[in-house]
């Protein structure tokens, strides 16, 4: 009787059981999902911060992000990102996402471990990179990789 109950209960709640993150905090399995996606998005963007393909990461950026670059900087577009990237002559490279956890249901914050080469001097850096979900894909909000 006891196991019919627990067997009923389980198929009563399907998509809502919790399941735990590597933080222990109890996550909804659509979040869970959120999170796998997120974290491929950043995954891409990463390897084209490491190909050196600048102009193609500003389309990873959220307005909020791009917005920021034009007011600092006069970045308008993929190939003044480019141009503003090439000028400050720094070199991200092998990237590895240490976590990845939801800071609520539209937002995401990652902590990355990356080489950087400036010139010659090569250092490792954790960097927390935070994201936003517009129009239903998960966006860069944060670049730590300038603004250190």
């Amino acid at each position: 009787m006891y196991v019919a109950f627990i067997v009923t209960m389980l198929l009563a709640c399907g998509d809502q059981i919790a399941i735990a993150n590597d933080t222990g905090v109890h996550v909804q399995k659509d979040q869970q999902e959120e999170l796998k996606k997120a974290e491929l998005t950043l995954r891409e963007f990463l390897k084209l911060v490491e190909e050196e393909k600048h102009d193609r990461c500003y389309d990873f950026f959220s307005i909020k992000l791009r917005e920021e670059f034009r007011k600092k900087h006069g970045i308008k577009n993929p190939s003044g990102y480019r141009d503003y990237v090439l000028s400050i002559e720094t070199l991200w490279s092998d990237p590895e996402i240490l976590k990845v956890n939801m800071m609520g249901s539209q937002a995401i914050q990652a902590l990355v471990k990356m080489t950087l080469d400036e010139t010659g001097i090569i250092e490792k850096y954790n960097l927390s990179f935070n994201m936003v979900k517009e129009e239903g894909k998960w966006k860069i909000d944060n670049w730590p990789l300038y603004e250190r």
